[in-house]
């Protein structure tokens, strides 16, 4: 982290382009992308109504309605409301058969999960993405909210920008690796209290280093939180936004009766050279 007497720093040169930086009075690192092309791949009016809603983004998740946790994702459980997602969880009456997912959980809850239309990737024709946020996230034991990318052809990898496991703490992961046998994991955990009382600022900066590196730079309300380096360069990604339960967050049965995962302004750019 950087000091407050520090008024500029020395950024990663691209191909031939800088990227600029700079530090604000609070020593946080903002990123300066004026130098560059942008493509938005996803506005952050995308929730501002129904017909938006659908031009970037998909219910569910990539790969259909369950994944490695207790809750089964549901297209009703999402909704829009004056800009904001907002994702419910709700305990079953009754459990349903088992998530297909490993570990093969019962079925106790009802949620939801949406994932981009359009995928991502870094490589030459665009060697810097950002992705950003807010989120009111619950922590309450048993929920798992997430704000993530995964790749569209294989696992690993994978990048968690926000990952909650059922308390004020904060993960921001980067997972590489040869395949799911042979994973590397990098981790960042920040403590936020009244996460989901307030508003926080999710960003997840990624930056070509070279023809198999990327740099992943994670941020918490603009202020730097971790630099991790992984082998991304050229692998496709899903980005998604979810409310899965217990699972990571606690064993069954642990989660309350309800919750809530809430989102706005959710923007993805991509950069290049002019």
């Amino acid at each position: 982290m950087m000091t407050n007497e520090k008024k500029t720093i020395l950024c990663s040169l691209i191909g031939t382009a800088l990227l600029a930086c700079s530090i604000s009075v609070r020593g946080q690192e903002s990123l300066d992308f004026t130098a560059f092309q942008k493509k938005a791949i996803i506005e952050k009016s995308s929730f501002q109504d129904t017909a938006t809603f659908y031009h970037f983004w998909n219910d569910l998740y990539p790969w259909g309605d369950d994944h490695n946790g207790s809750a089964r994702m549901k297209t009703e459980k999402i909704y829009l409301e004056n800009g904001e997602l907002h994702i419910t969880a709700d305990r079953l009456h009754v459990p349903e058969r088992k998530s297909s997912k490993d570990p093969h959980l019962t079925v106790v809850y009802h949620s939801g999960a949406i994932h981009s239309k359009e995928s991502i990737q870094v490589d030459d024709n665009y060697p810097i993405w950002e992705l950003s946020g807010y989120f009111q996230a619950p922590t309450a034991k048993g929920t798992w909210p997430a704000f993530w990318i995964t790749g569209s052809e294989t696992w690993p990898p994978e990048s968690d920008i926000l990952e909650f496991k059922g308390d004020d703490i904060n993960w921001q992961n980067t997972v590489s690796g040869k395949d799911w046998r042979n994973t590397d994991w990098q981790t960042e955990k920040t403590k936020l209290p009244t996460t989901d009382k307030e508003w926080h600022r999710y960003t997840l900066v990624m930056r070509k280093l070279n023809e198999i590196d990327v740099e992943l730079l994670y941020y918490i309300d603009e202020e730097l939180k971790a630099s991790h380096t992984a082998d991304f360069v050229g692998k496709p990604f899903h980005i998604i936004v979810n409310l899965q339960m217990e699972g990571a967050s606690g064993p069954r049965l642990s989660g309350p009766a309800q919750a809530v995962f809430k989102a706005k302004e959710i923007e993805v750019n991509a950069y290049r050279n002019k």
